[in-house]
């Protein structure tokens, strides 16, 4: 038979609500029927759903005579187990999935997968779960999916069938998931049109079909960004400094670059916590985001890198100082410069480098930061700087405001209405003469 394992589903659904069935048999008067296991022995060895047409095409497109035969004689069966049993074509409805407090979208049972693999979307999609196959965290949940679905010819045989109804059906995105101990199904799914989507988890390929031929395809792309954060944290004691950390690899490690603490935000993970935490990996310490300054914007045009697109925020920073800690005294050198010297010690205390990241830590001067050689390549990074210089300055003048009244007052600059601006300007580096950024950053408005 083509569809060796759908009578669990069938079954399922007669045998698993006797109440129902009772009811059923009180308003239709009768009170008798055959025993349950009439229906196995009236199949014989071939096994096929109610709810099916009467006939089925194989391989080779022939209507097979043992499908009708088949038919007939499960339609008997149910007859025999439950009288009241309507061996109509399944009607549509609504299905709750393990347990979910959410209402599925409308679908029509289909008979070539059991619906405990099936998801039904509100876009008029299913996803295909084979990472629900052998799921042990409930006993009861797969007794009717048998093994033999994983078998390839199997598996190619009902997924083309199903494929047909689905698109009958009119419906619309397929999707599969498809856990790494299945990989053999994966190139007999791409046979039939399921092109690669995402990898999930890294342990589930998850591929996907636009079944319609009248539209294009309006599935979501995979995974096409990565979010970068930098993280600005000005000196408490001196608001000339921030701070700055050289790296052990990469290509600022390899430039001698003294930069911002980075890194890239994880999946689920809000920008502001990713700036806090990739700030306590690299240093130790610990600071509040206090709100985004800057952000730019890359795209990858390499040759032999997957199309992608990244975004980098930089992050105001303040830092939270541990319970007990001695804010050092700052002094001056001779040409008027804070001395960073006089607080060394007190500073290290502070810092703890990640071992396998950052090869120094220190409080650098904002200017000096600004004018590293390397910037001065780059279109891109000067303006970043520009901006980082502005935000330090402001906060330069807070700190040396001696009346609290003119720090709540905003001055005339304060005052200005402010917009993000966004300017594509040459990457420069020496990376490459054409690439470019698009750079967002506040600037005044007339507004």
């Amino acid at each position: 038979s083509n569809s060796p394992f759908i009578l669990s589903s069938s079954v399922r659904r007669i045998s698993s609500s006797s109440s129902s069935r009772n009811r059923l048999q009180q308003q239709s008067g009768s009170s008798s029927r055959a025993p349950f296991w009439l229906l196995s022995t009236a199949l014989g060895a071939t096994i096929v759903s109610s709810s099916s047409s009467s006939t089925l095409e194989n391989n080779n497109g022939d209507s097979t005579n043992t499908w009708n035969n088949s038919s007939i004689a499960l339609k008997t069966a149910v007859a025999h187990c439950s009288p009241a049993v309507n061996d109509s074509t399944t009607p549509t409805t609504s299905r709750r999935r393990n347990g979910d407090d959410h209402e599925k979208a409308s679908t029509t049972t289909t008979t070539h997968f059991p619906e405990e693999l099936l998801h039904h979307d509100h876009y008029n999609g299913i996803t295909l779960h084979l990472d629900q196959l052998n799921n042990s965290s409930d006993n009861n949940s797969n007794d009717s999916i048998p093994e033999s679905l994983l078998d390839p010819a199997t598996f190619e045989a009902q997924l083309k069938a199903a494929l047909a109804e689905w698109k009958a059906q009119g419906k619309k995105g397929i999707w599969i998931h498809c856990p790494v101990e299945h990989a053999a199904l994966v190139p007999i799914a791409t046979r039939l049109g399921f092109d690669f989507h995402m990898v999930h988890n890294k342990q589930t390929l998850v591929l996907s079909q636009w079944l319609p031929t009248d539209t294009t395809n309006k599935l979501p792309l995979g995974p096409t960004h990565q979010v970068g954060v930098g993280c600005i944290v000005l000196c408490p004691w001196d608001k000339t400094r921030m701070l700055v950390v050289q790296e052990k690899t990469g290509p600022a490690a390899r430039w001698k670059l003294w930069k911002m603490p980075t890194g890239l935000s994880d999946p689920g993970e809000d920008l502001h916590r990713a700036a806090e935490r990739e700030l306590h990996e690299e240093t130790g310490l610990t600071a509040n985001c206090d709100g985004i300054l800057v952000f730019r914007q890359a795209h990858s045009s390499r040759s032999g890198t997957r199309a992608s697109s990244d975004l980098f925020f930089v992050c105001q920073m303040t830092l939270q100082l541990p319970e007990g800690f001695v804010v050092p005294t700052s002094s001056t050198t001779n040409n008027g410069e804070n001395d960073e010297t006089n607080d060394t010690t007190s500073s290290q205390q502070l810092f703890q480098a990640c071992p396998d990241e950052i090869a120094a830590i220190r409080w650098m001067p904002v200017r000096e930061y600004c004018d590293q050689e390397r910037w001065q390549t780059s279109p891109v990074y000067q303006q970043l700087n520009r901006v980082i210089w502005q935000a330090a300055q402001q906060q330069q003048q807070q700190q040396s405001s001696q009346s609290p009244d003119e720090v709540d007052t905003p001055n005339s600059q304060q005052q200005q209405h402010w917009r993000i601006h966004h300017e594509t300007l040459p990457l420069g580096l020496g990376i490459s003469k054409t690439a470019t950024n698009t750079i967002y950053y506040p600037r005044q408005s007339n507004l």
